[in-house]
């Protein structure tokens, strides 16, 4: 599992796709749309549509980011790229490839 190593360093509950160390302070959707972001090239990038539809589909709610600028400040030259803020310092980052693994996880 992609998340274990996540799990057992902040222990948090995983609930759905994110690891969520204040979910008791945010209302769920809230928590999603601050601390879930999806980095995009926008409608002209298949895998980052069919991430997007996933997501929507799934009712996880997210932020998108298609900005060229904060695109580069990522450092990944590969998007789509689904970035989970674990707390004020650390995220987990995953590819199109590792995003689409947890989601298929999520629906079984």
């Amino acid at each position: 599992d992609i998340l274990t190593d996540d799990i057992g360093q902040f222990g948090v509950v995983l609930l759905g796709a994110a690891l969520l160390p204040n979910f008791l302070l945010l209302d769920k959707v809230e928590f999603f749309k601050r601390n879930l972001m999806l980095y995009s090239l926008g409608p002209g990038c298949p895998s980052c549509t069919a991430l997007k539809e996933k997501l929507t589909a799934l009712g996880i709610p997210f932020t998108e980011i298609t900005e060229h600028e904060k695109l580069m400040e990522t450092g990944y030259s590969i998007f789509p790229v689904l970035s989970i803020k674990l707390n004020d310092v650390d995220t987990r980052d995953y590819t199109y490839k590792e995003s689409l693994k947890m989601l298929k996880e999520m629906e079984n």
